[in-house]
């Protein structure tokens, strides 16, 4: 039998996510819920200016129609705090209870970079360079070419590597990213994903909401 899932969604509301990356959104978060196993729980967070919508984790069937009223209420508008919601997510995930070998894991969906606000990308992961080397410093926000290791020696985003993540948790939870068009940050997924295990991928819009579906069947 399949593990159980516990899945927060983490949704990208920007200004930039304004007409068809918002509608596919919200067309494969629906077919995403409806394809996933019953015994899954799932939570969402919305983001724009600030982490704008948090519905906690609960069962599938308690929570669909509050995660698709939700998301068809979502407006497009304002700037990316995409690592407070990634750190909303993954404390949402961990704080729930659920059976030991369940799959905990966070799925962001986002179009850009974020932008500066209190967490950075550090704050979420713990980075090395590729001729491993720990970097000290990289907020990972727009902006940022360069990260510092501990020698504080410039790195190129290229060249760094995801190798676990800096925020404590109870269980190991994964982060799956799906960047969205040319703008995307797909770098920063990479790392992300790396450092959890996951998986990361780029998609256009008009196939977003089928790799979004995709994506629901890790769980």
């Amino acid at each position: 039998m399949k593990k159980p899932g516990i899945v927060t969604f983490v949704v990208d509301t920007s200004g930039s996510m304004m007409g068809t990356k918002l509608n596919q959104a919200r067309d494969g978060l629906i077919r995403s819920l409806d394809s996933m196993a019953r015994n899954n729980q799932v939570g969402l967070v919305t983001l724009n200016d600030t982490v704008n919508t948090r519905i906690p984790v609960a069962p599938l069937a308690e929570n669909r129609l509050k995660v698709a009223d939700a998301i068809h209420g979502a407006r497009a508008q304002g700037e990316g705090a995409l690592y407070e919601a990634i750190k909303a997510g993954v404390e949402m995930t961990d704080a729930v209870a659920g059976e030991a070998d369940a799959i905990r894991a966070v799925v962001v969906l986002t179009d850009g970079q974020a932008n500066r606000y209190q967490t950075e990308l550090d704050d979420l992961i713990q980075m090395m360079s590729r001729d491993e080397v720990a970097i000290a410093q990289f907020g990972g926000c727009q902006g940022d070419p360069l990260a510092v290791d501990k020698y504080g020696r410039g790195v190129e985003k290229k060249d760094l590597i995801g190798t676990g993540l800096a925020i404590k948790t109870r269980d190991p939870i994964q982060i799956f990213f799906i960047g969205i068009g040319e703008d995307v940050d797909i770098e920063v997924g990479r790392m992300l994903a790396e450092a959890t295990g996951a998986e990361f991928q780029g998609t256009t819009e008009e196939d977003l909401a089928n790799v979004l579906e995709e994506f629901s069947k890790y769980f």
